[in-house]
């Protein structure tokens, strides 16, 4: 995720008119908090890299099977758990606090979480601005709308 964590340095250089302002404002502690949790991503752990609830299947018997791993890579064993709060908040005012202490049990500190927040929003900013993708109409639209999503849950955090 280096690569990807470090999106709001060049989003710095040229920030987008239609950023959102809150964002926008922060740049630089956005840029600061994805970096700084860089270096605790790494780990021995299955990671699949793009929790989100479509790639969940739940099954009767309450069981979740993970779908959809082209991006699995080994990492930390809770940047998964911190990942998909993004997604939860795309569904509108769930309540993720509850979830925050059972993260914190997997390992992180809450920097951590707040660094995941923050570097999937600037990937998810820099993305969601490419040209349309082939094949994938709609791409650029839930990657704004996970954007959106991100912001949400890094006011929550911060």
């Amino acid at each position: 995720l280096a690569g990807r964590f470090t999106a709001w340095s060049r989003i710095a250089q040229h920030p987008p008119a239609d950023l959102d302002p809150w964002a926008a404002r922060r740049i630089g502690e956005l840029d600061e908090l994805a970096q700084a949790t860089l270096a605790r991503l790494g780990g021995e752990h299955l990671v699949h890299r793009d929790s989100r609830a479509d790639n969940l299947l739940v099954e009767p018997s309450g069981r979740v099977r993970v779908l959809d791993w082209p991006w699995a890579a080994r990492g930390a064993p809770w940047f998964d758990a911190a990942s998909l709060l993004v997604n939860i908040r795309s569904y509108g005012d769930l309540d993720v606090a509850p979830l925050l202490p059972r993260i914190l049990d997997l390992g992180p500190a809450r920097e951590d979480v707040v660094g995941v927040a923050a570097g999937l929003a600037g990937l998810l900013a820099e993305a969601s601005r490419r040209p349309p993708a082939p094949g994938l109409p709609t791409l650029r639209a839930f990657q704004r709308n996970q954007e959106e999503a991100a912001y949400r849950l890094l006011r929550e955090l911060l």
